[in-house]
């Protein structure tokens, strides 16, 4: 099993990309396999592989076996046993998306959280859509509001309709004084993430402020959080940021199409960071990648692009 589905990967884009094809890598599990020779450990995981992903109730029983068979444990196993968790409700995002994918009707419920039906917002909401959708029964709202319930929303790849993770407070209200504080932030973000770059459309708007603001989130994270016992994948993401800023996305390149030139929006980001964030790694890595842009009068050259590559799959 994946954390990140193929398909979910196809649409985050660069930086954000790379921060969660980090959190899913292969090293997640390879630090926690050797922790699961634990009885606890091993009996959590092998209760989650008989799990049907199809069915929702599941995630619910899987929080309770956790809190009945861990919640007396160390902080690490109990970390541990979330990752393990963690990697089960994604996969029941993706095996959703494959029961709904098929259905065009559900194209109406597209990026929609917190529906509730008892909200006077959400009823006109699902009359509008009722009118504009006649496919539509009060069935299929009962069923996006159970998806909503669990922090998941209904999403479209290239037209595809598929369900991702979209909302930490199922996620957050189910393991609240279980996990460390390091890894309920490091989840949080991460679904911040996921949910910022779906959508059609999402993706292609990475701007480059909000690139640094994301950058310089998680160098603060990192030295505030040095023992993390996935730390090693923070600085990757850290690292991806790094490089999508410095060579932006080929939808929102840092440097004009026509003359190769360093785009004003990202050479104001890269001022900012420089002048306002000074004691941070951020700030010593663009400075050096600004002065390599200016001895060029700011076109992209072999030896930009060649500092820039070095934070790719790092």
């Amino acid at each position: 099993m994946k954390l990140f589905s193929g398909e979910q990967m196809k649409y985050l884009s660069s930086g954000i990309a790379i921060a969660l094809i980090m959190l899913s890598s292969s090293r997640i599990y390879s630090q926690i396999k050797p922790v699961t020779i634990q009885d606890s450990l091993q009996i959590f995981e092998n209760y989650i592989s008989s799990l049907d992903p199809n069915d929702l109730s599941t995630l619910d029983k899987s929080v309770s076996r956790y809190r009945q068979s861990l919640e007396k444990s160390s902080v690490f196993s109990r970390d541990t046993a979330f990752i393990i968790f963690w990697r089960y409700y994604v996969t029941v995002a993706d095996s959703l998306g494959a029961k709904y994918v098929q259905d065009e009707k559900y194209r109406s419920f597209f990026n929609i959280k917190n529906f509730d039906e008892s909200s006077s917002k959400n009823e006109k909401l699902k009359q509008s859509l009722m009118s504009k959708n006649k496919n539509l029964n009060a069935s299929d709202f009962k069923m996006l509001k159970s998806i909503n319930h669990y922090g998941y929303k209904f999403d479209m790849i290239e037209g595809i309709i598929l369900v991702s993770v979209a909302d930490s407070k199922f996620i957050r209200n189910s393991f609240s004084g279980l996990i460390s504080p390091a890894l309920k932030a490091y989840i949080t973000k991460v679904i911040e993430e996921i949910d910022a770059a779906g959508g059609s459309d999402a993706a292609s708007s990475i701007y480059p402020d909000k690139l640094a603001n994301e950058l310089l989130w998680w160098e603060n994270f990192i030295n505030n959080n040095k023992e993390f016992f996935l730390v090693d994948d923070c600085y990757s993401t850290y690292d991806g940021y790094l490089f999508t800023l410095m060579q932006g996305t080929d939808i929102n390149p840092a440097f004009n199409r026509e003359d190769q030139k360093l785009n004003d929006k990202f050479r104001k980001v890269y001022e900012k960071i420089i002048n306002h964030h000074k004691r941070t790694r951020a700030a010593e890595i663009i400075s050096e990648y600004y002065n390599i842009l200016k001895k060029n009068n700011f076109i992209n050259n072999k030896e930009a692009v060649n500092f820039a590559v070095q934070y790719l799959g790092e």
